[in-house]
């Protein structure tokens, strides 16, 4: 589960899985992240590596659209 903080302005999430590669592409920010997805398509299979409780693991997943609720909170 993700819970979240607020430091100053900022809501942060934190827990949960950190997304450290797409498709063998080392992710170092959100911006990285965003560059990789938006050359993907929604159906698309991607593999995520993740950092899950302090251990690395390899998740293969579909692409789906972002539901308008989650659109509003970017």
């Amino acid at each position: 589960p993700t819970n979240e903080v607020q430091i100053g302005r900022y809501v942060i999430p934190v827990g949960g899985d950190i997304i450290v590669a797409v498709d063998g592409q080392k992710i170092s920010s959100r911006d990285d992240l965003d560059r990789t997805l938006n050359n993907k398509n929604v159906g698309d299979r991607v593999q995520l590596e993740v950092v899950r409780g302090g251990r690395r693991t390899t998740l293969t997943v579909q692409l789906a659209e972002l539901p308008r609720s989650a659109r509003q909170r970017l």
